[in-house]
């Protein structure tokens, strides 16, 4: 019984030992030295799975040396390797299965994933239109029943799918649907009711023309009745730009031209010409979190006081699996509302919000 035990221990101990020498391991230049898995890496840094402290995101001028023995795909804009890799700072080498080492630049590395997530890319490329979307369905909603009776419903969808990769190249084009909306009543014995009406609809389709530049078509629907808006049209093409694309912050900028038709409860109808100028910024936090934040001014070309601008900003706090908290605050000013009417109007609201892959 005791030469049992014995070898049962050894045999756990050398299994243990087996699976500590198979981990990757990442060494820091403050020192620190940690075991775990390479999940994904791009030009900006590596993301390590550590048992303690999770998914960390390590800039690759941090890294003192990164070995994995585990097979990953590395994309560049000239070629595809698949194999094994070790990275000193921004320097990387790869080793096919050719045997012969390639050597890398942090800069030239467009992605690094495992051979099981560049296969989903590569079949959700080859998809038809009305499969691969990705994005986020958030709803709230709040209820008082009193002598004063209030309702209130928000919605807000978010819908991202990319296309077109190819084996060496990033996405070539995206395309992005959005759907806000807001309604809200409030009423009483022997007064009117008060009515809030607020949604807006978006559809944009970006064409690649580098990994940084891109040009847009981009169409915008909008009501408010805070503001007298019965229906806005906007249609424009525009031309994009992405100082900063990585695994951790995304910063979208465009500028563009659009004719818009605007319709109003009782005032007269207005058609102008009008310039956007926009920037849209996208940062994961600690925690699993995102942040986002959103600006955009449209000076109008033919109709001075047609003028407008928006700005909203959200956070998304992780809850269970696709589950999320949401909280966001939007505004919006308007230079020609219906005479009556205020230019501002400013939206707060949070509900749950799920996700979906």
């Amino acid at each position: 019984m005791t030469n049992t035990f014995t070898k049962f221990f050894c045999l756990l101990f050398l299994f243990a030992f087996a699976r500590a020498l198979a981990a990757d391991s990442l060494l820091l230049r403050s020192g620190d030295r940690l075991n775990g898995s390479v999940v994904r890496a791009d030009a900006s840094g590596v993301v390590f799975h550590n048992a303690s402290l999770g998914d960390v995101h390590v800039a690759w001028h941090d890294v003192e040396w990164l070995t994995s023995d585990a097979g990953f795909v590395a994309v560049t804009n000239t070629k595809t390797w698949t194999g094994t890799f070790t990275a000193q700072g921004e320097d990387i080498t790869l080793m096919p299965a050719s045997g012969i080492p390639v050597a890398l630049h942090a800069n030239d590395l467009l992605e690094l994933v495992s051979p099981e997530v560049y296969r989903s890319q590569l079949e959700a490329a080859r998809l038809p239109w009305w499969r691969g979307w990705q994005g986020t369905i958030a709803a709230g909603f709040s209820l008082v029943s009193a002598t004063q009776s209030s309702n209130n419903y928000t919605t807000n969808i978010a819908l991202r799918r990319q296309g077109g990769r190819h084996l060496a190249e990033p996405p070539r084009s995206t395309t992005l649907i959005g759907f806000q909306g807001s309604y809200g009543s409030v009423s009483q014995p022997n007064s009117p009711t008060v009515l809030t009406s607020i949604y807006s609809a978006n559809f944009e389709h970006d064409q690649n023309l580098s990994p940084r530049f891109f040009i847009l078509g981009r169409a915008e629907f909008a009501h408010n009745f805070a503001q007298g808006l019965q229906l806005q049209q906007s249609y424009g093409p525009g031309l994009g730009w992405k100082p900063i694309n990585n695994a951790v912050a995304q910063l979208d900028l465009t500028a563009g031209l659009h004719f818009t038709h605007q319709t109003f409860l009782t005032a007269a109808p207005a058609s102008f010409l009008a310039s956007d100028f926009s920037e849209e910024f996208r940062r994961r936090l600690p925690g699993g979190m995102t942040w986002t934040e959103q600006l955009q001014v449209s000076p109008a070309v033919t109709q001075g006081n047609a003028y407008q601008a928006s700005a909203s900003t959200g956070l998304v706090v992780p809850m269970y699996k696709q589950l999320s908290f949401n909280i966001r605050l939007a505004d919006s000013y308007l230079g020609n509302p219906q005479p009556g009417f205020r230019h501002n109007s400013l939206e707060f609201s949070s509900g749950l919000q799920l996700g979906f892959p």
